[in-house]
């Protein structure tokens, strides 16, 4: 067997980008705290784009507090510096989301567990159920990202092909099947579930929901699944991480706290609340 490491404190925050979960599930597998901002918050300006729609530049960090400050300074948001903690619980809605149904057991048991020890902590929980549409934001979210990156990496695809791996090949290849019509769609449905957010927000100032599917996969050839971040990369809204449990290998496990579009600072002391209460087990 190995022991679990999952990560070695060595510095406070670090950049990170997320297109589809690369801010959250790098966070979740190796056990410390992930904020990926309302979209374009942080400017992008000299990084190297291959989603216009969805790249969106966040922070690895080993509390919020730490990324409340990179972020803070990042984007001259001072509001957004946690000085001290909230004097009252928040009201959290837990969000199983549509795809629950493909979470592992041990996701499982850390959501459902999450809620009920925030509502003896004294936070306000109630069930929050995606509208109907909500459904289709996952295959929106491919459709989109594929289609960008095609276009974002022509050059790369046409003068430097041999040089790119076998699954951005794949996945360049899958952009340029996606039609303008189906693109159109995918945004279309991504605009009218962001305005339905007041209604999945209503009476809740953020949900937590599943960061992962399960567990860190197996070796370093793949970053995971990143079926439970993609909805929320596309919606645009701010996401926090956190390390809350493990899985049956000793391997972390968490939660994501979502809050609406713009609503960072919310979400922020929201999340240092909620880490408060539950820690790392």
């Amino acid at each position: 067997g190995r022991t679990p490491r999952p990560a070695v404190w060595m510095v406070p925050p670090s950049f990170a980008s997320q297109t589809a979960g690369s801010v959250v599930p790098s966070s979740a597998f190796c056990g410390v705290d992930g904020y990926k901002a309302t979209y374009a918050t942080i400017n992008r300006v000299g990084a190297k784009m291959i989603s216009d729609t969805l790249d969106t530049v966040g922070v690895v960090s080993r509390s919020v507090a730490d990324a409340a400050l990179f972020v803070a300074a990042l984007s001259d948001r001072h509001e957004l510096l946690i000085e001290r903690a909230l004097a009252d619980p928040p009201r959290i809605g837990l969000c199983r989301t549509h795809e629950w149904e493909r979470a592992a057991p041990e996701t499982v048991a850390v959501v459902e567990d999450a809620g009920r020890r925030l509502a003896k902590a004294g936070a306000k929980i109630r069930d929050v159920t995606l509208p109907p549409p909500f459904a289709g934001l996952v295959d929106a979210q491919l459709a989109i990202m594929v289609r960008e990156v095609a276009l974002c990496l022509s050059h790369e695809r046409l003068a430097h092909r041999e040089k790119l791996s076998p699954e951005m090949i794949t996945m360049i290849e899958a952009g340029l099947a996606v039609t303008p019509q189906r693109y159109d769609a995918a945004h279309a449905l991504a605009r009218s579930c962001r305005g339905a957010l007041g209604s999945v927000f209503d009476g809740a100032d953020v949900v937590i929901a599943p960061s992962t599917v399960g567990e860190p996969p197996e070796g370093i050839h793949a970053t995971g699944d990143p079926l439970f971040n993609r909805i929320w990369t596309l919606l645009h809204v701010p996401v926090v991480h956190l390390p809350v449990g493990r899985g049956p290998r000793g391997l972390p496990v968490g939660i994501t706290v979502a809050g609406p579009l713009a609503s960072d600072r919310t979400t922020l002391l929201a999340a240092d609340w909620i880490y408060t209460k539950l820690g790392q087990r």
